[in-house]
Protein backbone atom coordinates (compact mmCIF):
# COMPACT_ATOMS: atom_id res chain seq x y z
CA UNK A 1 0.00 0.00 0.00
CA UNK A 2 2.71 2.50 0.96
CA UNK A 3 4.81 1.61 -2.08
CA UNK A 4 1.79 2.17 -4.32
CA UNK A 5 1.18 5.57 -2.69
CA UNK A 6 4.85 6.49 -3.10
CA UNK A 7 4.72 5.45 -6.77
CA UNK A 8 1.67 7.68 -7.31
CA UNK A 9 3.42 10.58 -5.54
CA UNK A 10 6.52 10.17 -7.70
CA UNK A 11 4.46 10.14 -10.92
CA UNK A 12 2.51 13.24 -9.83
CA UNK A 13 5.79 14.99 -9.01
CA UNK A 14 7.20 14.10 -12.43
CA UNK A 15 4.08 15.41 -14.19
CA UNK A 16 4.24 18.68 -12.20
CA UNK A 17 7.94 19.03 -13.05
CA UNK A 18 7.38 18.62 -16.78
CA UNK A 19 4.29 20.85 -16.84
CA UNK A 20 6.01 23.50 -14.70
CA UNK A 21 8.98 23.53 -17.05
CA UNK A 22 6.72 24.11 -20.02
CA UNK A 23 4.84 26.90 -18.28
CA UNK A 24 7.94 28.75 -17.06
CA UNK A 25 9.20 28.86 -20.66
CA UNK A 26 6.22 31.04 -21.56
CA UNK A 27 6.50 34.71 -22.51
CA UNK A 28 3.43 35.48 -20.40
CA UNK A 29 4.08 36.44 -16.75
CA UNK A 30 0.73 34.92 -15.74
CA UNK A 31 1.58 31.58 -17.31
CA UNK A 32 5.12 31.67 -15.87
CA UNK A 33 3.61 32.31 -12.40
CA UNK A 34 1.67 29.04 -12.63
CA UNK A 35 4.84 27.26 -13.73
CA UNK A 36 6.54 28.35 -10.52
CA UNK A 37 3.48 27.25 -8.53
CA UNK A 38 3.78 23.81 -10.12
CA UNK A 39 7.49 23.77 -9.24
CA UNK A 40 6.65 24.37 -5.58
CA UNK A 41 4.01 21.61 -5.69
CA UNK A 42 6.43 19.19 -7.35
CA UNK A 43 9.10 19.95 -4.75
CA UNK A 44 6.65 19.26 -1.93
CA UNK A 45 5.71 15.99 -3.63
CA UNK A 46 9.37 14.97 -4.05
CA UNK A 47 10.01 15.78 -0.38
CA UNK A 48 6.98 13.70 0.58
CA UNK A 49 8.39 10.87 -1.51
CA UNK A 50 12.00 11.27 -0.36
CA UNK A 51 11.52 11.21 3.39
CA UNK A 52 10.02 7.71 3.75
CA UNK A 53 12.43 6.39 1.10
CA UNK A 54 15.47 7.77 2.94
CA UNK A 55 16.37 9.93 -0.08
CA UNK A 56 17.72 12.85 1.93
CA UNK A 57 19.70 14.32 -0.97
CA UNK A 58 16.43 14.54 -2.91
CA UNK A 59 14.74 16.17 0.08
CA UNK A 60 17.55 18.72 0.49
CA UNK A 61 17.61 19.49 -3.22
CA UNK A 62 13.89 20.19 -3.26
CA UNK A 63 14.04 22.41 -0.20
CA UNK A 64 16.47 24.60 -2.16
CA UNK A 65 14.30 24.38 -5.27
CA UNK A 66 11.30 25.67 -3.31
CA UNK A 67 13.33 28.74 -2.34
CA UNK A 68 14.46 29.25 -5.94
CA UNK A 69 10.88 28.90 -7.18
CA UNK A 70 9.74 31.56 -4.73
CA UNK A 71 12.53 33.83 -6.01
CA UNK A 72 11.26 33.13 -9.53
CA UNK A 73 7.74 34.19 -8.50
CA UNK A 74 9.14 37.43 -7.05
CA UNK A 75 11.24 38.16 -10.14
CA UNK A 76 8.32 37.32 -12.42
CA UNK A 77 6.13 39.86 -10.59
CA UNK A 78 8.78 42.55 -11.03
CA UNK A 79 8.77 41.96 -14.80
CA UNK A 80 4.99 42.49 -14.96
CA UNK A 81 5.29 46.04 -13.64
Amino acid sequence: MIMTLLAIISWLAMICTVAGTGLTASESPKVRFWGFVLYVIDSVLWITYGIPCGQYALVTQNLFLIVLSLVGVRNNRKKKL
